[in-house]
């Protein structure tokens, strides 16, 4: 404050003023002149002193520090390499008189790169930190990696800088050669190029380096090579071998930072062998018959191929059965073949047997087990005679539960005999086969039972002989009228059929005792329309009935009807049979109560019965004239349709049958043209009155000679 007023000051007293005052640029370089004065109630006149003091002048300067960087040393090398870590500190001091205003250090080689100080005191600093990632060119450069810092404030302007110069060092990588040893075809890891690598002592692998290869380098043919994994293998079709190619590895961090080694695999021999052996070629056909036969000469080819993947030596081919039999190839390279040819004259024996079975086999000295290959090769498979054969049977009209005898003859109708064949009988369906009734040529021999076959298995036969099978066999309950056949043949050893196929056909009789279904049956008046004969509702006469089969039947004089053998049935499950009523033939009025038609199951050899029951309806008879309708036209008359209103009402009272009678002068076809659109216009008109039950309209012609009206309508 500027000034102080104390009340009271006793004797010896004092009173005193404390205040301050900021020096300004004004006063900076002169001295501060302050002249104060006191004053009382008895003493007026102002008493003053005055202090001078001396302003010295400003001075606003900064220093700044950049210290070594801490480095974090990812990789351990104790040494700055590419994508170390290293961490700055920048310490800016006023050391000026005077406090400063925004001091900004920078850096922009770290991270963050700058920091902004408002304010810093004399003496006070303002600090700076950031961190630095080492790159490959920081390392590559061959020199030190030089980062400067600088400041400056409001006060300081021109830029206070400081350099720090650290030492780079390339990180070692080391490759060394890889060699696999003797490796198999078809290995898939031989080897795996970053064993033994390694960055800065650490070993190698697809995190810290990348394998590619240098130029002029090529993976042969033999090898596998995968750089993402570095892993070599050799491929299945890999010939024996040493094999090897250049490699180069570099750092990931540092891709100029590389160093190659050799990777080498020796693929062990895998001595193999095939051996084909072709059917054989007709090249002598002796009797021209194109087929395989006796005398006929046959040329085979064996062909072993060496499939390993190294030469194999003394390749030794034979085939006992043919002309040389053998052969011998000194050397065999590899995927290369060694041959045999020779010839075979087809012999007697060969034709007996039906067939030529021939081995052949193939040896070296890498490969001493035998590889075999066996061709067979049909002799007059299908040209020779096939043998004769005849099936019969005693009877030929049989039933249910007879026993049928057949007879099978078969002959060799050739010079040379037939050994180890099958005589096979098919009995029909629902035919079995009766135990001790087998014999050949007389003597007994019981059958095989396959499935449905009967066999005689490998009988022989001398040349042209004649064999004769006799067997019985028993018509089983489940069989069907109609005809059934029994097949009979010879087949080889090799399931081929060597004759025709014997038949021998029955006839199956229907039994009418046991086998027909009798239906009987009666029309009556179901007089309560309960669908149910009861004692006071009599039969109806004349009524026709219908067989899904167009049968028609009659009713007699009560009702009745009887179709005698109206079906055979199934036997295992019976069968359904369909019976209609004509509602035509029904006395006027009437209509079937029961359902129409009616299906009724049929059991063999059981008598059923089917009966249906018909109703009298209320009957109101409608006469009508051509006067109803417009002339020459099917158009109704205003006054006619009015007068249907009325029936309509008739109608309602109880269920009724609608007779419409028309006593005609027209043409046929203009009646028959107006009686159905009549019939649908009062089919219409009871819908449209909402009737409970359905209108049955039954429709009759009378050809007349005179009009007498519209219409009449009457009750029966």
């Amino acid at each position: 404050p500027s000034t102080n007023t104390c009340a009271t000051v006793a004797v010896g007293a004092t009173c005193t003023l404390t205040g301050d005052y900021v020096v300004t640029m004004s006063d900076e370089g002169g001295d501060i002149v302050n002249t104060a004065s006191a004053e009382s109630d008895e003493v007026t006149t102002p008493v003053a002193d005055t202090v001078t003091t001396p302003v010295v002048p400003a001075v606003h300067s900064l220093s700044l520090i950049k210290s070594e960087p801490v480095n974090a040393d990812e990789d351990g090398s104790e040494t700055v390499t590419v994508g170390d870590t290293l961490t700055y500190t920048i310490i800016a001091t006023n050391t000026g008189n005077a406090a400063q205003t925004n001091v900004v250090l920078t850096d922009n080689l770290i991270t963050p790169s700058t920091n902004t100080c408002s304010t810093v005191a004399v003496g006070a600093t303002c600090v700076l930190t950031g961190d630095y990632t080492v790159k490959a060119a920081d390392v590559n450069a061959g020199t030190d990696l030089v980062n400067t810092a600088s400041v400056v404030s409001d006060d300081v302007t021109t830029p206070v800088t400081d350099t720090v110069s650290t030492p780079t060092a390339i990180t070692p990588i080391l490759a060394s050669n890889d060699n696999a040893g003797l490796v198999n075809v078809g290995e898939t890891n031989a080897l795996n190029l970053f064993d033994g690598d390694t960055v800065n002592g650490v070993p190698a692998g697809p995190s810290n380096v990348a394998i590619t290869l240098p130029a002029g380098s090529v993976v042969p043919t033999a090898l596998t090579f995968d750089p993402l994994t570095g892993i070599v293998g050799v491929s299945e079709s890999a010939q024996a071998g040493t094999y090897s190619f250049e490699y180069q590895i570099c750092e990931v961090a540092n891709p100029t930072n590389c160093t190659t080694a050799i990777a080498t695999v020796t693929v062990a021999p895998a001595p193999a062998l095939i051996l084909d052996k072709s059917d054989p070629v007709l090249t002598t056909d002796a009797d021209g018959s194109s087929t395989v036969s006796l005398d006929d000469v046959l040329t085979y080819t064996i062909t072993a191929t060496n499939t390993g993947n190294a030469p194999q030596t003394n390749l030794v081919v034979t085939d006992n059965l043919i002309t040389p039999s053998t052969t011998t190839c000194a050397l065999v390279a590899a995927n290369d073949t060694c041959v045999l040819t020779g010839t075979y004259t087809v012999t007697a024996a060969d034709v007996t047997a039906g067939q030529i079975d021939n081995t052949a086999s193939v040896v070296s000295d890498e490969i001493t087990t035998p590889i075999t290959d066996e061709v067979s090769t049909p002799v007059e498979l299908f040209a020779r005679t096939p043998l004769s054969i005849m099936k019969t049977v005693r009877n030929t009209n049989v039933q249910i539960g007879d026993l049928v005898p057949y007879t099978i003859t078969v002959t060799n109708t050739e010079d040379f005999p037939r050994v180890d064949l099958d005589i096979v009988d098919l009995p029909p369906h629902g035919f079995r086969f009766v135990e001790d009734t087998s014999l050949l040529d007389g003597v007994a021999l019981e059958p095989e039972q396959s499935g449905t076959e009967l066999i005689l298995n490998d009988i022989d036969f001398a040349p042209n002989e004649t064999r004769t099978w006799n067997l019985v066999l028993v018509v089983g309950a489940g069989v069907n009228d109609g005809l059934h056949t029994n097949n009979a043949f010879v087949r080889d050893a090799l399931d081929t059929e060597v004759t025709e196929r014997a038949q021998a056909v029955v006839q199956m009789s229907v039994d009418p005792l046991f086998d027909c279904s009798e239906l009987i049956g009666k029309v009556y008046d179901d007089k309560n329309k309960d669908g149910h004969q009861d004692e006071d509702e009599p039969g109806l006469a004349g009524v026709r009935l219908a067989t899904a089969t167009g049968l028609l039947v009659t009713t007699d004089q009560h009702g009745r009807y009887h179709i005698t053998c109206a079906s055979v049935p199934n036997s295992l499950i019976g069968s359904n049979f369909i019976l209609k009523l004509d509602h035509r033939t029904l006395p006027t009025g009437y209509e079937v109560t029961t359902e129409n038609p009616r299906v009724v199951r049929l059991t063999r050899g059981k008598l059923t019965k089917l009966n249906f029951g018909a109703a009298l309806r209320h009957v109101i008879t409608l006469d009508v004239t051509d006067e109803a309708f417009v002339e020459n036209s099917a158009e109704f008359k205003t006054e006619f349709t009015h007068q249907l209103d009325g029936l309509m009402e008739a109608l309602e009272i109880q269920e009724t049958t609608l007779k419409v009678r028309y006593h005609s002068q027209s043409s046929v076809a203009d009646v028959d043209k107006r009686m159905k659109r009549l019939a649908r216009k009062l089919q219409d008109m009871w819908k449209d009155q909402g009737g409970d039950y359905d209108l049955n309209i039954e429709r009759e012609t009378v050809q007349i000679r005179e009009s007498f009206g519209f219409a009449t309508a009457a009750g029966e």
